[in-house]
């Protein structure tokens, strides 16, 4: 039996009644909810048990749970992160947000509360955190601005959105657009697509253009000597090696081609993403609804600089893009003053 208080819409006990009898009548009664953010500005949503009376199997806050009777709000939350995540916080660690009224009803329950809910830093390791799998079955972080959207979007795997959410991301935009908003000296967004991808790949591999002129060249002198020798013995082995040759010089173009549509098709998180891109005095921020990364310019690899855009390069396959059209023109004095590594315009050679 879990004994809880029954208040009134000012909070004031009533009494007591067991959960399961306040869940069958309707009966308000208190309960926190705690909403775990790591330095990476990801939210830590948990997968309800499937025995859960409400919203079983589906994602939901970092952890919650009913106040006892005789308990204190705080006192409720902390058991809460160390029963259900083994974390050890103190009372200094919560940081109380706002209270929402809830009343729902669903065949199983009527649910009718006043929920506190509370923020709390933590990194957790997802991979080694104990869970007590009475109450959850797995967790994980979410980029918050990416958790919005979810939410926003009602996917059938999270709980309903609802007011609390509403209220949660404006905090959180609140709390870091304004801070991030800092010391900002260029901002763009770029919408990262199939054509840009392969524009990209069009530019690396621009001496295509001269194997393929070769492999033509071959391919023609094999039909000339088919029709005017015949495959005969002597020219057999002759007009085999042109093939295989021809075979390998289309591979060279193909093959770097495919591998570039395959790495697109497979990066869900790249995939039509609009990147946002926020320039500092030292480094430069990389958002989408999916991630948040900070890029100081001496861990660039090389740039290479076109026509129509800047391609940023953190690695010989990792880079971002960045289209003039949508940047300040003096952007370009700036990023080649604050760069150490290899700066390439196109046409110049790679």
């Amino acid at each position: 039996m879990e004994l809880l208080d029954v208040i009134d819409e000012e909070g004031n006990v009533l009494g007591t009644k067991d959960r399961k009898e306040v869940y069958k009548d309707g009966d308000l009664h208190r309960t926190v909810h705690i909403w775990i953010i790591n330095s990476k500005k990801e939210l830590l949503v948990q997968k309800r048990s499937p025995k859960k009376d409400t919203y079983p199997n589906l994602w939901a806050i970092s952890t919650a749970g009913h106040v006892k009777a005789g308990d204190t709000n705080v006192k409720t939350a902390l058991r809460e992160v160390k029963e259900e995540l083994g974390i050890k916080a103190k009372a200094p660690d919560l940081e109380y947000l706002f209270s929402v009224r809830r009343k729902e009803e669903d065949s199983h329950a009527k649910i009718n509360t006043i929920d506190d809910v509370y923020l709390l830093e933590a990194d957790l390791d997802v991979e080694e955190t104990k869970l007590q799998f009475t109450e959850l079955t797995d967790i994980k972080y979410v980029y918050y601005e990416y958790l919005e959207q979810i939410f926003k979007n009602n996917d059938p795997d999270y709980v309903p959105n609802c007011e609390e959410h509403k209220l949660l991301f404006k905090y959180l935009h609140d709390k870091f657009d304004e801070h991030d908003s800092i010391g900002v000296l260029y901002k763009t967004e770029h919408e990262y697509s199939y054509s840009e991808h392969m524009k990209l790949h069009n530019l690396l591999y621009r001496r295509n253009i001269l194997i393929n002129i070769i492999a033509i060249m071959m391919t023609i002198i094999v039909i000339c000597n088919a029709i005017i020798y015949g495959i005969t013995s002597q020219l057999l082995p002759f007009n085999m090696a042109l093939i295989l040759a021809i075979v390998y010089l289309e591979l060279l173009i193909y093959l770097p081609k495919y591998r570039f549509k395959k790495a697109y098709e497979s990066n869900l998180i790249f995939k039509e993403a609009i990147y946002t891109y926020t320039f500092y005095e030292e480094y430069f921020n990389i958002k989408t609804k999916q991630m948040n990364l900070k890029v100081f310019y001496g861990q660039l690899y090389k740039i290479i600089e076109t026509s129509d855009n800047y391609y940023l390069f953190t690695s010989n396959e990792n880079y971002y893009v960045i289209t003039k059209n949508n940047i300040d023109s003096s952007f370009n004095a700036f990023i080649s003053n604050k760069v150490t590594c290899p700066y390439i315009v196109y046409g110049r050679g790679l």
